[in-house]
């Protein structure tokens, strides 16, 4: 319980307050604070309630539930309650102010240590202590800010560097609205938070919820370094991937920003900068329309191949499936801006995805292949597990049906009350034929992959999964995991049948 936060404790009530799934942005309102902050927190509360006896589950697209007993939730709460602390105030504290530190080297003219000392009344020493701190921070991370920057791959070294120093506060502590704008600036902050407010929403293809915070940190940070004086210049030789036609939607709102940050700052984005800011809107998913760009049809062709490799080796018919081309267009062109700058976003489902979806992840990466030589890139794994989400829904919408059995041998009001409680907790593909153990002898089992029961059975040519008759949701959970190897085994059986596609 040592290394649990303020924080951590607030969204722990919170999760022990829900019985079913609750998505990070359901967290998020509740206490307030960003879908990231909830995502960080989660880690400590997961290691925390391992050591509980309780697990913290994450299933893509539903949330977080705690499992567990009842009586181990009830210890943990008991716990908490001798544990409530007072909120502790940060903004004096070492990791805040080599934060600010470390903006204010980034951001603006340094000044003298005994200026800081004053301004966070501590001593000239400490500040001095903290200046080292970030300059071995920045030595570790291979960055030197006394050359000058020009190069896209320098600046978003540099802007990444910071961004991971701000990850590793925020781990720990939130940032207060007034804290932000002492490092970042009210009229920047403003400025950002207004722009990711009013266009993140407007992309209905943007599917990762950690994408707008992520574009948000990241115009603090640019929009204070073009402030600062930055210039880029283009490289030799330097093959535009991305060629924005004029009138369109990106560049009506790319201007509309650099016309507030202009009027605002007297500050003008234009060459080089401003085709980093392209990339880093377009990277988060802002407008990434095919129609804006002179080789739209390129990105239709790359993505039709894409989908052909997965489909045969998934051993699924994905070809003719129109929403998953359109979403996979829509997703090509951020990725590869992405990649173009050299921005590295997280999906804090990678975890999930590789565990529990693994053919799916790895037929991806497989596949993407051709993507990488044509664009001249190199996927991640955390790019690999965000374009495999639009896989995994196309695959859950081409599955084919789990049957499972489920013996109950309560009366006919308990039967259908454990029916439906697995119909409401299973994904919908599958389908249940409820019986009672006499009835089990004239059922031909090899129509059905699985077997769930309330009560000992005989049954060696099915797997079985016992439940009580009043199923909580601990026991439900290794049924869904249950069906997710089942439907892999089908996959793999498929694509050991089924011919590659010609190419």
């Amino acid at each position: 319980m040592n290394n649990m936060t303020n924080y951590d404790r607030d969204l722990l009530n919170l999760m022990l307050s829900e019985t079913g799934y609750r998505s990070a942005s359901f967290y998020a309102s509740a206490l307030k604070v960003s879908q990231k902050t909830i995502y960080n927190h989660s880690k400590n509360i997961e290691t925390f309630l391992s050591d509980n006896g309780l697990s913290l589950e994450r299933l893509p697209r539903k949330g977080f539930l705690i499992v567990g007993s009842e009586e181990k939730k009830q210890h943990v709460r008991l716990t908490l309650g001798n544990n409530v602390s007072a909120e502790q105030d940060t903004t004096f504290s070492p990791q805040y102010r080599r934060l600010y530190l470390f903006a204010k080297i980034l951001f603006s003219d340094r000044k003298s240590y005994r200026h800081y000392a004053e301004t966070f009344f501590v001593s000239v020493q400490s500040i001095k202590k903290d200046f080292d701190a970030v300059s071995d921070f920045l030595k570790k991370n291979d960055i030197n800010l006394d050359k000058t920057v020009s190069s896209f791959n320098d600046e978003i070294k540099i802007e990444q560097a910071f961004r991971k120093y701000l990850d590793l506060y925020l781990k720990h502590s939130d940032l207060s609205d007034e804290q932000t704008s002492e490092i970042f600036g009210s009229t920047i902050s403003e400025i950002a938070t207004t722009f990711v407010e009013d266009n993140s929403q407007q992309d209905s293809h943007v599917q990762d919820e950690y994408l707008p915070i992520s574009l948000r940190e990241s115009l603090f940070i640019f929009l204070n370094r073009v402030k600062y004086g930055l210039n880029l210049t283009q490289p030799e030789n330097h093959t535009v991937v991305l060629d924005v036609l004029k009138n369109t939607d990106l560049s009506n709102v790319v201007f509309n920003l650099t016309e507030v940050y202009r009027s605002s700052t007297g500050v003008k984005i234009s060459g080089e900068n401003l085709r980093f800011l392209y990339l880093l809107l377009l990277g988060h998913g802002i407008r990434s329309n095919p129609d804006d760009f002179a080789s739209k049809h390129d990105f239709t062709l790359e993505s039709k191949k894409l989908i052909k490799k997965i489909s045969s080796t998934l051993g699924m018919k994905l070809d003719n499936d129109a929403e998953l081309l359109k979403v996979t267009i829509y997703h090509l062109i951020p990725m590869i801006a992405r990649l173009n700058l050299g921005l590295h976003i997280t999906d804090p489902l990678k975890g999930e995805i590789s565990s529990h979806y693994r053919l799916i992840a790895q037929a991806v990466k497989t596949s993407a292949t051709g993507i990488e030589e044509h664009y001249q890139i190199k996927l991640s794994d955390d790019e690999i597990s965000l374009l495999s989400l639009h896989f995994l829904v196309a695959v859950e919408r081409h599955r084919k049906a789990n049957n499972i059995l489920v013996v109950c041998h309560a009366g006919a009001e308990i039967s259908q009350y454990v029916l439906l409680s697995l119909q409401n907790n299973l994904p919908p593909h599958n389908v249940l034929t409820l019986i009672s153990p006499n009835e089990l002898f004239r059922m031909k089992l090899s129509s059905f992959d699985l077997l769930v029961s309330t009560t000992n059975v005989t049954v060696n040519s099915l797997p079985t999964i016992y439940i009580s008759v009043l199923p909580r949701k601990e026991e439900i959970s290794p049924i869904y995991w249950r069906l997710v190897e089942l439907d892999h085994k089908k996959s793999i059986k498929a694509a050991s049948v089924t011919p590659p596609t010609p190419s």
